[in-house]
């Protein structure tokens, strides 16, 4: 049987959804690989904890 790949995922929003970025990218079944948001100061933050995911604001 040939090996899963992992789930790809993005948050959206990171008021709430920063807790929800930390626990996907910790998730080994889990490749967590966008992070959207409005505010560039909450995506530039939580981006220097997760370095290796891509960012983008919609403004």
């Amino acid at each position: 049987m040939p090996a899963q790949r992992p789930l790809k995922a993005a948050v959206i929003g990171l008021g709430v959804g920063a807790h929800q970025a930390h626990a996907l990218a910790a998730h080994a079944d889990v490749e967590l690989v966008w992070l959207c948001d409005l505010d560039n100061q909450k995506l530039a933050a939580l981006g220097s904890e997760l370095p290796l995911i891509s960012r983008i604001s919609t403004r």
